[in-house]
């Protein structure tokens, strides 16, 4: 009842904000000279029967996504990845209040959804790949566990004994609150005790024949798919090889996620690929450095803020935006111009 009680009063303030035209005057103040990177992952229409594990914090319906798109074009520049990487390199204020719209991680609803109302409407993107994923069938750790624990979680009795070995504990009676909670706790561990802690999982499943369900829409883009989109539409830039969180590497093995990365994309579609947007947002002084060292132009992290051309190329802020913070276009400008 409160939640729903403060998402009332969100919309509220920003319908009046929006409606007295305040918002459009502090653009022309927080805008000027600057660009703002908008960070996309996926969008989903309302397809029943199908249903996907991912965190709710990355998903944008369509209907919404099309009305951003229609908003942006009317009150942005809207940049293609190397309009962007040009300005910014000139060291000069953005001429006019600028966008540049990314998609990280590669999910096959870029193609089948985003692409067709980006080309509709003549709007470029960038899309970030994580290459060791593209067309293999393999997912994320995240989405792997969501799925895994919704499954154990609808028969909590019979699979008591395990979840308490692993720390689970349902202590409310939201399940989807519990698993993503316990699954943001693994971002911790290393990338070998998760994988261990899955194979675990999928192995006691395996052994109590329990079966995944066949009907989600959890997947990612095959290099088919990547090369049949319009090259004056999409753009791509790397989001690493196995999508770790590069800090977690040594510097050799950071050298090599960057620099195969880039390679592989670079041979699949033929393209110079010169951006990159760090897994999870997350770098150190070894990744800065490395970007540099193989060749890359400009880096992206999950940080929020808006771009201005003196910003260090290698770190530069974006806005994500998920349903949460987009259920009507005040609420989503708000996003835009960092008041929400």
């Amino acid at each position: 009842m409160l939640h729903t009680f403060k998402q009332l009063i969100k919309r509220l303030i920003c319908a009046l904000l929006y409606y007295s035209g305040l918002l459009f005057l502090f653009k022309k103040w927080v805008m000027r000279g600057k660009a703002v990177v908008l960070m996309y992952h996926r969008v989903i229409p309302e397809t029943p029967g199908l249903k996907t594990y991912s965190h709710k914090g990355i998903i944008v319906d369509e209907k919404s996504f099309e009305k951003q798109l229609d908003f942006l074009k009317r009150h942005f520049q809207v940049l293609s990845a190397p309009e962007f990487v040009k300005s910014l390199h000139r060291k000069i204020p953005f001429e006019k209040p600028s966008c540049l719209i990314s998609f990280d991680d590669g999910w096959i609803d870029n193609h089948d959804h985003a692409y067709t109302q980006l080309k509709k409407r003549n709007i470029p993107a960038i899309i970030f790949l994580p290459t060791d994923y593209m067309g293999t069938g393999k997912l994320f750790w995240q989405e792997r566990l969501c799925n895994t624990m919704h499954i154990l979680c609808k028969d909590l009795a019979q699979h008591a004994q395990l979840l308490g070995r692993m720390g689970f504990e349902m202590k409310s009676n939201d399940p989807d609150h519990e698993i993503l909670k316990f699954v943001s706790q693994q971002k911790n561990q290393s990338p070998e005790t998760i994988e261990t802690l899955l194979c675990d999982l999928e192995q006691y499943m395996h052994d109590q024949n329990i079966k995944f369900p066949l009907e989600n829409m959890d997947s990612y883009l095959n290099w088919d798919q990547v090369r049949a989109m319009d090259s004056n539409i999409i753009y791509y830039g790397s989001h690493a090889q196995s999508h770790t969180m590069l800090p977690k590497l040594s510097r050799d093995r950071q050298r090599n996620e960057l620099s195969h990365s880039k390679t592989i994309i670079e041979t699949e579609t033929g393209l110079s690929i010169d951006s990159i947007a760090f897994p999870n947002g997350d770098y150190n002084q070894d990744t800065l450095s490395l970007c540099e060292e193989c060749n890359y132009k400009v880096a992206f992290t999950t940080q929020r803020g808006h771009v201005s051309a003196n910003d260090n190329p290698f770190m530069l802020k974006r806005v994500n935006v998920n349903n949460a913070v987009s259920a009507s276009i005040p609420i989503f400008f708000c996003r835009v111009l960092g008041l929400l």
